[in-house]
Formats: structure tokens, sequence, C-alpha cells
């Protein structure tokens, strides 16, 4: 037993530290797609996971990552705002010509419709700065964190599966932390809470 143990951490010894990365990259990939079909109920069986390459970066480009999300949040959001400014105006104009027309109950419909249109707006220009706040705060940790030590890895790889009895084989990429677990950069709070 020993002497098994002995030749595995020789062995283990042996490798590259890129070859021991690649492995915990390849563990971190591979228990993410585990817990992700876990959760979703599915069936999902890795068939070959190879071809990793990454680079490792620092908080400071994962804070790039969360400023493009903002702003692309923020451009999605001003089409609403304005979309719904242009509907809400549209209402308006419905409620008035009605009132001129002496439909009394068209004008009360449509100055409902109008309000309901509007408070939609304000949800979305609410939302507009929340996404603001996150750029600015993004911008300012970037300027701050210039020097900050590379502890995420942006990994790219192929990937053959099996996925609920269809074939894929395809190439993806994901972003890992320093212990290998992935990090969701679609989601802005979780790139906003890393550390």
């Amino acid at each position: 037993m020993k002497r098994t143990l002995f030749l595995l951490l020789l062995v283990w010894g042996c490798k590259s530290h890129e070859e021991q990365t690649n492995e915990k990259l390849e563990a971190g990939i591979r228990q993410y797609f585990t817990d992700l079909s876990f959760r979703e109920k599915a069936k999902f069986e890795i068939i070959e996971l190879n071809g990793i390459h990454y680079t490792q970066v620092s908080r400071t480009h994962m804070d790039s990552v969360g400023m493009s999300l903002a702003k692309r949040y923020q451009s999605n959001f001003i089409d609403l705002v304005n979309s719904n400014a242009n509907l809400g105006q549209s209402k308006m104009d419905l409620a008035r010509l009605s009132g001129e027309l002496g439909n009394g109950g068209d004008r009360d419909m449509y100055l409902r419709d109008a309000k309901k249109v509007l408070n939609e707006m304000q949800s979305y220009s609410d939302s507009l700065d929340h996404y603001k706040a996150y750029d600015s705060i993004f911008a300012l940790r970037a300027k701050q964190g210039a020097t900050l030590p590379k502890e995420y890895y942006h990994v790219k790889f192929f990937l053959k599966a099996n996925l609920a009895e269809k074939n894929y084989l395809d190439s993806g990429g994901m972003y890992l932390d320093k212990n290998y677990r992935f990090v969701d950069v679609t989601n802005i709070h979780s790139i906003y809470s890393l550390k």
C-alpha cells in the first residue's frame, strides 16, 4: 500500500504544472456539468473533454466582463424605456382624442393604459439606474485593481457529450475561480461579488 501511494506521488510529481492545472480544470468543468445536469434533472454524459486551453485572469478582467454585461443591460433598458415612453404618449394622445370626441369611457380606458405603461417605464428606468451603478462600480474597481493577482481561469475546451439521447460535439468556454469552481459571468451579481 505504501509503495502504491509512493508511486502515485512520484507520477503526480513528474507532471508539469501545466498538466496538473489542466487536470484540475478538467475536473472543475466536469463538476460544473454534473451539478448542472443534477439541478436540471437531465441525463448528461460527457463522452470526451479535451483541447483544454486556459488563460489566467485577474478580477480586473472579470470586472471588465461585468462592465460589458452592465452596458448590454443598459442598452436593453434604454430601448424599453424609449418604447414605453412612445407607447405612453400614444395612449395619452388617444385619451385626449377620445375626450374631445365625447367618449369618456374610452378616454378613461386609455388613461389607465397610459398610467400602466408609464409605471412600467419607471420600473425599466429604475433597472437602468441599477445597471448604471454596477457599470460605475466595475469601472472604479478596474482602475483600482490594475495589479491584482490572476486568480481566475478563462477556459476553452472541446466537448463531446450526450444530452437526453442526443449527441453533441461543440467547443465551449467558461470561467473558473482559483478553486476550479464555475463563475457565472452571465449573472452580474455573481461577478460583482467576486473578491
